[in-house]
């Protein structure tokens, strides 16, 4: 079957995302290479903007989870926002760890690569960051101790924050 679609590659200023409406909807991947294998999670929390004179995102990834060994190992990773049609398959990505199974094979997405770089061809926008900071996020740096309270007094699991240059967007276009 011919694939119908392809991406373009378009200026990060020429991004229209509304994380604000996108991520609670569970629309999102991070993945990232490390050697021969691909590793992929869902996201909850990014911002995009303009910081250090840069486009911009950021990120995060919880200590415990097996993609953060292969944020770390690169200094790309992608993000990829789907249609909601994909939404279950991407809480199944999100439930299901990469070190158990293939899960990337066991939804069917298929891989492609921006100057090696891994994202998925059933992506609606491709954002291709290179990592430029990263912190862990911890206790004391709390001003409002609710936040704290609600994310982390339960479960010490902490977040790595990743701040990194939107590097290309690619954006998927139909065609005939």
């Amino acid at each position: 079957m011919k694939n119908n679609t392809s991406f373009k590659e378009i200026k990060p200023s020429e991004v229209d995302l509304n994380l604000i409406n996108l991520l609670p909807k569970v629309t999102t991947l991070i993945t990232a290479k490390k050697g021969d294998l691909i590793n992929t999670m869902t996201i909850g929390w990014a911002e995009i903007g303009f910081l250090w004179y840069r486009p911009v995102v950021t990120t995060y990834v919880r200590e415990s989870r097996y993609t953060l060994e292969f944020t770390e190992a690169n200094d790309y990773f992608s993000l990829c926002f789907f249609d909601c049609k994909y939404k279950d398959d991407l809480i199944y990505l999100g439930r299901h760890s990469g070190r158990d199974e293939n899960k990337i094979e066991k939804v069917g997405f298929k891989t492609e690569f921006y100057n090696g770089v891994p994202y998925f061809l059933e992506a609606s926008t491709v954002l291709i960051c290179k990592k430029i900071y990263r912190d862990l996020i911890n206790e004391e740096n709390f001003i409002d101790k609710d936040v704290y309270k609600r994310v982390y007094a339960d479960n010490l699991d902490f977040h790595y924050r990743y701040v990194a240059e939107i590097v290309a967007v690619l954006q998927k276009e139909k065609t005939l």
